[in-house]
């Protein structure tokens, strides 16, 4: 058996593909993480806690998929519960 693995052109080229993609995206991860650390830098320099911030966002984006999650359960609930007069 050959040690090497050779891929036929057109998964070769798919596989080039999604390497090239992901590479990208890896680049663009590391701008957004710059351009955060700008912003964090911004906040300290005039008197904001860094810690405090990211709490701040965390509780935002945990709000909002529970919010989500809460949606989806009642709408479940209302799906299956016949409504009655009251």
């Amino acid at each position: 058996m050959k040690d090497e693995v050779t891929l036929n052109g057109a998964i070769a080229d798919q596989l080039r593909g999604y390497v090239s993609r992901l590479e990208q995206l890896e680049q663009d991860v590391v701008e957004v993480n710059r351009k955060k650390a700008a912003i964090y830098s911004e906040a300290r320099a005039v008197g904001f806690s860094i810690n405090s911030l990211k709490h701040v966002l965390g509780v935002r984006r945990n709000a909002k998929k529970d919010g989500r999650e809460r949606e989806d359960a009642v709408a479940l609930y209302q799906s299956d519960v016949p409504t009655r007069p009251y």
